[in-house]
């Protein structure tokens, strides 16, 4: 009687799984990567933000940009083109509590917290502006707890750039879906792992799920109000062993919200403790329901993709570092030149000469390439 119990309850489970599957991996096989989430054709999103980027009058300069990003890219140390997306780090401090976040755990290396201020913010629009397509306020921190970043946001979108945040929607503020859509952003990813507040508060700690769907409630409203798309919401919801069986009842709940598509991303974790690496992953695959390392790739694209500029104007190389030490670029050094002058420091040139052969000497490299899997893996 127990054996057939069993069975049935793995039967059951089976059946779960499957849909979870056809959920996270279409049928059409469209979806480019778990990665982007999106599929490769030009769905709804795409279709508005290619309109919104076309409709902008400096976008046959942006678009020559873009292809001198894709000449360079990979391929030279020193470039000429300014970053086609730039990340802006709002605020680097978040009310939740994440455990794989390095502001959610507090890491003791970790930098001060603090918040970009308007005119800051402002500065760096005037330099990207002409060539550049998108700017995110997000790195390490919950961009809404800048009261600064509407003005910034509403700014950077009357200079014709697309707008994103990540945000975990999980605040308490009564106007806060007239202050966001008055802000014009163009496209809002509300991170929110579950729909029980059981499952949802294991990775999303001190949050309240039922918050977050209220908040996508009001932000529609608002949008139906004022007769205008903005902000696109994504609905994002990473994937873990604790959270799996929920992803058909997320998907359910979100869309009903009013949010304007659900991606459901592998779950990562940080796995540097076990290899001594920054950058070493393990992620979350659904298909085998079990943790297994990242893929590293041979060449990081990140040195050529986007630098993250700091909330007090510093430059981070890639979404690894938080510490003092990983600074390309300090806040004291960015407060002369010009973005693109420090996108082209010397320890920006210097990894890039180690992904291009110019250079083998991984001793010599910055922080934090030095100890990256990434160069790791090429030597």
């Amino acid at each position: 009687m127990a054996a057939m119990a069993q069975r049935t309850v793995d039967i059951a489970r089976d059946e779960l799984h499957r849909r979870m599957l056809k959920i996270a991996d279409p049928d059409d096989r469209g979806r480019s990567s778990w990665r982007h989430g999106r599929p490769r054709y030009l769905n709804r999103f795409r279709l508005l933000k290619l309109k919104f980027m076309i409709m902008q009058r400096r976008f046959p300069g942006r678009a020559l940009n873009w292809l001198l990003y894709l000449l360079e890219r990979g391929r030279a140390s020193s470039v000429h083109y300014l970053p086609t997306v730039v990340p802006i780090e709002a605020v680097n401090g978040c009310n939740l509590r994440c455990p794989e976040c390095p502001t959610g755990t507090n890491a003791p290396s970790a930098r001060k917290k603090g918040k970009a201020s308007l005119s800051d913010m402002k500065a760096i629009v005037d330099q990207v502006y002409q060539r550049s397509l998108q700017i995110s306020f997000h790195h390490f921190g919950e961009p809404l707890l800048n009261d600064d970043f509407y003005a910034a946001c509403r700014y950077a979108v009357e200079k014709g750039l697309w707008t994103v945040i990540h945000s975990n929607l999980s605040i308490q503020a009564g106007d806060l879906a007239q202050r966001l859509v008055a802000s014009r952003l163009c496209n809002l990813v509300a991170s929110c792992d579950g729909v029980t507040q059981e499952v949802y508060e294991q990775y999303r700690a001190g949050g309240e799920v039922e918050l977050v769907f209220r908040n996508i409630e009001a932000i529609v409203a608002e949008k139906r109000r004022r007769g205008t798309p903005f902000p696109w919401i994504t609905a994002q919801f990473l994937i873990f062993d604790h959270n799996w069986h929920e992803m058909q009842g997320f998907q359910q709940r979100a869309l009903a919200a009013g949010a304007d598509e659900v991606l459901f991303l592998p779950a990562c974790r940080n796995g540097t403790s076990k290899s001594g690496h920054v950058g070493c992953e393990e992620v979350f695959r659904l298909a085998q329901l079990a943790w297994i390392p990242r893929e590293t790739p041979r060449v990081c694209q990140l040195l050529w993709d986007s630098p993250i500029i700091t909330y007090d104007g510093g430059l981070y190389p890639c979404c690894f570092s938080y510490r003092d030490e990983d600074l390309f670029v300090t806040p004291a050094e960015a407060q002369t030149g010009t973005l693109l002058g420090h996108w082209n420091a010397p320890a920006y040139r210097q990894a890039r000469r180690f992904f291009t052969g110019k250079t083998t000497s991984r001793p010599d490299l910055p922080l934090p390439c030095k100890h990256c899997e990434r160069t790791a893996n090429r030597r």
